[in-house]
């Protein structure tokens, strides 16, 4: 017998083999191998094996690769449209496997164009500016000087801003400030509510909307404004809107502006919304003079436009020195540049400006992927378990002369015909499937052919197509000719055991998607059927618009509910400051100490426990008969718990200005006023405006001066229209000169839930590709399986075995491999629920029932697939069986 220790490193002599010509690789592995024998002799075997590596590595230069590489360019064109049709003739003849192979690989191709064409239009936003790459937006960074620690971080400064940065700081060359207010725009004597942009006149000079009509030069001068492309449609038709004038609602006062230009405002690909455009100026008539010039106030964003190549440290450190912050004792102000063209996928410090959370855009691209890994994984595991069915066409060839190269070479070819077909598949399915993904993703992907996709499709073809023919051929060209063509292959050789290993990937990334489907679920059902402590259905919010003075919007709440309650339908009305839309305001108390206490608070009127259904667990609330009392609060169950209190009415809020300025009269039960993503926060509610004034050091707020913004109506079952046009006919009587604009109070709710719903549907559609793909791929194994062993199914039927026997013995290896996908899944879906889970406060527990169901979902799909195909091989006449072949 001959020693092992004189036989060389069969990995050495597979890389010598694989990169070396056929007709070298016999000559040069001999004198590799006599030159091994020696060398195991004088230095030992593992120096010996090392020396045999070293000469393989040595042996893999030019010379070598560049004659492969010339051979096959050489390689005459008839044989490879020999390989072509031999190809196209396989596809033909084995029709169930070339579907199910193509057909899965198409879906997912399909699935991961989708997202790349959506990456790259989330990826693209606000690159179209000529200047794009030297325009930043202002933020600054409040830090505590002691340990360093942020306390602050904003994107939205201070009105003086950008105009003290272009006067001090060399590097910045222009500036804009760009603020936003929502109007009143008067068309044929009826307010409509729209959003207007004050903006300085250079922004159209910094920022490179495309100009449609009249001059960049349009903001010079007050009354002139700029509209865009999508505007002036909807209000001015195909008429030309330069020249025309148009009156907008500003706090109260109408000014009428002259159109001077329309722009393409580049909606779906520009951070920044341009639809109505005003002279900075007029923003004067939004906020007081203080504000103006004051640096105290963060309400707009400020952009810049620095020198190309500028060291942006070096400029971010100089625009600190130059802004007068007012300097707080215990912390310092940094100012951070933002580049223009990364603000869509920034989601930390943030302003006015549209963004992805590129979380939320990871994990898109991590699911196709997903379903990419389990689409190829099935394709590899098809086309090698296909492959060993044909190893006696393979044989036949090296008889008739091919070299292991050449049937290379075909299996390649043959790979890649099949997956460029899915490619071209997959684009048609994509362009089929855009509609649903566009509304599936929230998005507008325009689904234009370009080289950029047409390379992208092409290039993960090509590799898929290289990585499947190198797999099997490996998988088959090393067999002996006399095995190949007795079909003598052991079910235990390592290409057996590779299709395992990737079944089980393949049923493990399958079943941790459809836990988190389920678990997304299940949270989701959560959410809509909480309690949130008040009664969100049948309430809608009115926004009051530009109000007056406290007193004078009290007396309009009144008499619009005088006039509302009327109807039969309406049952309650209420009005308060802060509505179901916006983070509610938060007051900052000073304590003795000096240290802060950040409470919310709310402004209400005298019913707003009744028309929200809120529960009073302690003392009583406002009462109209006593009027408003300016030393009345009304506190909720986390304040008390809070402050560890055992007697709110007896206590007062702490702070060092005002604590026997005001008294607790009542408990209300904890509601959520914000997403169930945050916790139950400390709340105030008073009646009258003044109320607290005096204690407060600081605030964090949408609403402010307290007064009441919105009104709240409650109505009765039933149909809705009836409603609205009663809704809509007593405001116009009551408050003629605002919009009459209202929404929802339990679709605002479902609002807040919007971006996971969208995400759900993601993965449940993430979930089902993969899902289908692989049991795709399972059935084709386990038809390609009764295929190998149709003879051995023919001889245990005729030596007695039962259908149920025969159908278990074909079941077993597939059902132990999707059992063991399951044990991996668990902990790994485990761990991913928690982590999303973790971002809501109140959430569902990890059931771990989910996880048992799941499994049985995909193990009930598996038997179904296996089962049916091993049946009907087990119920096969036995003579037809021992015929086979």
């Amino acid at each position: 017998m001959k020693d092992p220790k004189s036989n060389p490193p069969g990995l050495a002599i597979r890389i010598l083999t694989w990169f070396c010509p056929d007709e070298l690789a016999e000559g040069i592995l001999h004198d590799f191998e006599e030159q091994y024998r020696e060398s195991v002799k004088s230095i030992g075997q593992r120096r010996a094996g090392l020396l045999f590596y070293w000469n393989v590595v040595r042996l893999c230069h030019p010379t070598i690769l560049l004659r492969n590489k010339l051979t096959f360019l050489n390689m005459n064109t008839k044989l490879i449209r020999n390989h072509l049709l031999v190809a196209a003739r396989s596809m033909t003849r084995y029709k169930f496997y070339s579907v199910a192979n193509t057909l899965g690989l198409s879906m997912s191709m399909a699935f991961i164009l989708l997202v790349f064409l959506f990456v790259k239009k989330e990826m693209g936003y606000d690159d179209f500016h000529q200047n794009g790459a030297n325009i930043h937006r202002v933020a600054i960074s409040v830090i505590n000087k002691e340990s360093g620690e942020v306390k602050h971080r904003s994107a939205v400064t201070a009105v003086p801003v950008g105009k003290k940065l272009l006067e001090e700081v060399p590097a910045v060359v222009n500036a804009t400030r760009y603020a936003s207010h929502t109007v009143a725009m008067i068309r044929h004597n009826k307010p409509i509510k729209e959003t207007a942009y004050f903006v300085d006149p250079d922004f159209l000079k910094i920022f490179s909307f495309p100009l449609l009509e009249g001059s960049d030069r349009a903001l010079d001068i007050k009354n002139q404004m700029v509209i865009s492309q999508q505007k002036a449609l909807q209000y001015f038709g195909h008429v030309n809107p330069i020249g025309k004038s148009v009156s907008f609602d500003i706090n109260g006062v109408v000014s009428s502006f002259v159109i001077q230009a329309v722009i393409n405002s580049k909606s779906g690909s520009s951070s920044l919304a341009v639809d109505f455009l005003l002279p900075f100026e007029t923003y004067s008539m939004v906020v007081s003079p203080d504000v103006m010039t004051s640096y105290d106030y963060g309400i707009l964003e400020n952009y810049v436009l620095l020198k190309p190549g500028v060291a942006i440290d070096q400029v971010e450190k100089t625009c600190a020195d130059a802004i007068n912050f007012n300097p707080e004792d215990d912390s310092y102000t940094e100012v951070m540049l933002q580049p223009l063209t990364d603000l869509h996928l920034e989601n930390e410090i943030v302003g006015n400006a549209t963004y992805t959370n590129p979380t939320k855009f990871l994990i898109m691209i991590g699911l196709a992927l997903l379903v990419l890994v389990v689409s190829v994984i099935n394709f590899i595991t098809l086309s090698t378990g296909h492959v060993l069915v044909r190893l006696k066409e393979m044989g036949l060839r090296k008889v008739l002369g091919a070299h292991k190269r050449m049937l290379r070479v075909h299996l390649v070819i043959e790979a890649f015909v099949l997956s460029m077909l899915a490619g071209a598949t997959g684009v048609l399915l994509a362009w089929l499937m855009s509609p649903f993904f566009n509304q599936l993703a929230d998005s507008q992907i325009a689904f234009l052919p370009d080289w950029d996709m047409l390379l992208f499709i092409t290039g993960i073809s090509i590799v898929i197509a290289f990585i499947n023919g190198v797999i099997q051929s490996l998988a088959v060209v090393n067999f002996k000719i006399v095995h190949a063509l007795r079909k003598k292959v052991s079910p235990k050789t390592w290409s057996g055991h590779m299709n395992q290993i990737l079944v089980v990937i393949q049923f493990t990334i399958s079943t941790v998607l459809v836990i988190g489907t389920f678990i997304i679920r299940s949270q989701m059902q959560y959410v809509q059927h909480k309690d949130l402590g008040f009664e969100q259905n049948n309430l809608i919010q009115i926004s009051l618009g530009n109000v007056d003075e406290p007193e004078a919007t009290r007396k309009l709440v009144e008499r619009l509910k005088t006039e509302l309650s009327n109807h039969s339908r309406i049952s309650a009305v209420t009005a308060s400051m802060n509505n179901a839309t916006e983070p509610w305001t938060k007051l900052t108390f000073l304590q003795a100490d000096e240290t802060e206490e950040k409470i919310c608070y709310n402004l209400v009127s005298h019913d707003y426990l009744e028309t929200m259904a809120i529960e009073l667990v302690a003392g009583e609330f406002f009462n109209w008969e006593k009027g408003n009392q300016s030393s009345d609060i009304v506190v909720n169950e986390a304040l008390v718990k809070h402050f560890g209190w055992d007697n709110p009415l007896e206590q007062h809020i702490p702070g060092k200005d005002f604590e026997n300025t005001h008294r607790i009269i009542g408990v209300v039960k904890d509601f959520h006023f914000s997403s169930l993503h945050s916790k139950i926060a400390p709340l105030i509610l008073t009646i009258n405006d003044q109320t607290l004034r005096d204690g407060i050091g600081g605030l964090t707020t949408y609403m402010w001066p307290p007064n009441l913004y919105q009104m709240f109506v409650r109505f009765t079952p039933g149909e809705i229209p009836p409603v609205i046009d009663h809704l809509s006919a007593v405001w116009k009587l009551g408050n003629s000169d605002a919009p009459f604009t209202y929404s929802f109070v339990n679709e605002i709710v479902a609002q807040k839930y919007r971006e996971e719903k969208r995400w759900a549907r993601i993965v449940n559609a993430a979930s089902l590709f993969s899902i289908f793909i692989a049991w795709m791929g399972l059935i084709g194994l386990t038809r390609l399986s009764v295929q190998r062993r149709t003879k051995e199914i023919g001889i245990r039927k005729v030596l007695g075995s039962s259908i149920i026997g025969v159908t278990s013995l074909l079941s077993k290896q597939f059902m132990l491999l999707v059992l063991m996908a399951n044990l991996i899944a668990w902990p790994i879906s485990y761990w991913l629920a928690d982590s999303w889970l973790a971002s809501f406060i109140y959430r569902v527990d990890v059931n771990p029932l989910v996880f048992l169901l799941s499994g049985l979902v995909v193990i009930g799909l598996v038997t179904l697939s296996v089962g049916l195909q091993s049946l009907f091989a087990a119920k096969t006449d036995p003579a037809r069986s021992l015929q086979y072949e």
